[in-house]
């Protein structure tokens, strides 16, 4: 039976009027230029607003309502835990059994975690493996084909000594969910989430998306001049790690979902799991160390879930974005309070000053100026990646040139990771291609091409080439993974 989530007596009315949400959510959306918006906020443990703001098509002049779908981004990774949480209800998974005890053939590069690493590991982002998004978001390979390479990646940390977020580990939570359950994550998701939660218009991928008529077009780029993408054009890299972030729905659904976690897994007097597989994923498990939220104070990781603090009370939150949507899920569990967003444009700063605003209005807290926080956040932001373009091009050697005709550089480099990269020259720039990405770099210094290209706002991507003994070009290291210093891709020796 689906749920129902609109049951706004009068004192559930009452109470969406005193938060009135509909200036809040206009004013960010006008100072951040989203062009669509859809809202749900839950009071006391009942939802008393669900709304659509703007327009999910500005071309076409289209409005926003409860029934539009958007991408909900990382909000996925909470679903992909929730459906190993079921798994672990039936005595099919243990969090701190190693995964190999499962997938015999998972491995990591480091032989410490290959061997050690738990379901618990993947899903609190603690393996040692740095982001490495560059192998799966130009859509060259398969999820299987993903899971196959991780044995090669650079790690950037000990195993287990610090936190670092990882799609790609998730994306491996879901193998490991689809292999035990003996069916694929879409449909073990749909089954133990989507069905019990109501959630009938939901959807796990991009591909089921495409063609539908009632879903929000996403605006990508400058906010001056954002650029529409289709569902299937933002959908071919995602849903390859699906997993990690490819679910579609609406804030009719969303809401659902929020009173899933808020009621700790009761839908309609009727228990999907129990109480305590909510709690495990809302308790901390690695802190994250150095880092600055918008959402809450002293931020940790759960499983699949961010936690901290607002106005001394436990905040749990999770944000998603991709291919121009970005959304949020975040509540104070003790409240049963919360509020869930959904946008068609890559806005971060705009979720934060809707919800917290609301919620100090329910906690009666000082009013506070959210949108000078985010303004205030951004610059020092844009100040950071300034400096630090600046410091990058402060290195550079001037007045140089490579070593050799540039011609020489052209062809195939590889690496059992990411593949090939694949080098092209076009007059004094060189093109390179890998995992489905293609990138251009002009003349850094010497045999170094570089991304700069004047923006002073972005630090610039650098590609280096080497040589052998006997003179030959065989090596192109790329600085695709930011947390280690080159990806190094190597060309075949050539036998004379």
């Amino acid at each position: 039976m689906r749920a129902t989530v609109v049951f706004l007596g009068l004192a559930a009315l009452a109470a969406a009027a005193a938060l009135d949400p509909d200036p809040v959510v206009q004013t960010a959306m006008e100072e951040w230029r989203v062009p669509g918006a859809a809202v749900a906020i839950v009071q006391g443990g009942s939802v008393v607003h669900v709304k659509g703001y703007g327009l999910r098509d500005a071309a076409a002049k289209l409005p926003v309502n409860t029934k539009t779908l958007f991408g909900i981004g990382s909000i996925t990774k909470s679903f992909t835990v929730l459906t190993l949480q079921s798994l672990a209800e039936q005595g099919k998974l243990d969090w701190d059994t190693p995964v190999r005890d499962y997938l015999s053939d998972f491995r990591l590069k480091d032989p410490v975690a290959s061997e050690y690493a738990t379901p618990l590991d993947l899903v609190t982002h603690r393996t040692g493996l740095p982001r490495h998004d560059s192998l799966w978001s130009g859509g060259a390979f398969s999820r299987e084909d993903l899971y196959s390479r991780l044995r090669y990646l650079a790690p950037s940390r000990a195993f287990r000594s610090t936190y670092q977020y990882n799609n790609l580990m998730f994306m491996t939570a879901g193998i490991l969910a689809s292999r035990l359950g003996g069916d694929t994550w879409e449909n073990l998701v749909k089954t133990r989430i989507f069905v019990p939660a109501g959630m009938a218009a939901s959807l796990t991928s991009y591909a089921e998306a495409n063609g539908r008529e009632n879903v929000a077009v996403a605006y990508a780029g400058p906010r001056e001049k954002p650029r529409p993408r289709t569902v299937a054009e933002t959908g071919r890299a995602v849903d390859s790690i699906g997993p990690a972030g490819a679910i579609q729905s609406n804030i009719e659904d969303m809401a659902r979902y929020l009173m899933l976690h808020i009621h700790r897994g009761v839908v309609n007097g009727h228990r999907v799991l129990p109480a305590a597989r909510f709690a495990e994923m809302e308790t901390p498990r690695i802190p994250i160390p150095d880092s600055e939220s918008a959402y809450g104070d002293g931020m940790s990781y759960g499983m699949g879930l961010f936690i901290g603090q607002h106005r001394g009370r436990k905040a749990v939150w999770h944000t998603g974005t991709w291919g121009g949507y970005h959304s949020l899920l975040w509540w104070l569990p003790e409240e049963k309070f919360g509020v869930a967003i959904l946008l068609n444009r890559a806005e971060r700063a705009a979720p934060p000053v809707i919800a917290l605003t609301l919620a100090d209005r329910y906690l009666d807290a000082p009013a506070l100026d959210r949108i000078a926080e985010r303004r205030q956040a951004e610059a020092e932001q844009l100040r950071k990646r300034r400096e630090a373009a600046a410091r990058a091009r402060r290195r550079r050697r001037k007045a140089t040139k490579p070593s050799r005709p540039i011609a020489e550089f052209e062809g195939t480099y590889t690496d059992p990771g990411y593949g090939d990269a694949r080098v092209s020259v076009e007059g004094e720039a060189i093109t390179v291609r890998v995992a489905g990405a293609s990138t251009t770099y002009g003349h850094w210094h010497y045999d170094v091409f570089g991304t700069d290209g004047g923006d002073e706002d972005s630090e610039p991507r650098l590609a280096r080439f080497a040589s052998n003994t006997d003179g030959e070009v065989d090596t192109l290291a790329v600085s695709i993974e930011p947390a280690i210093d080159e990806v190094t891709f190597r060309r075949p020796h050539r036998v004379p």
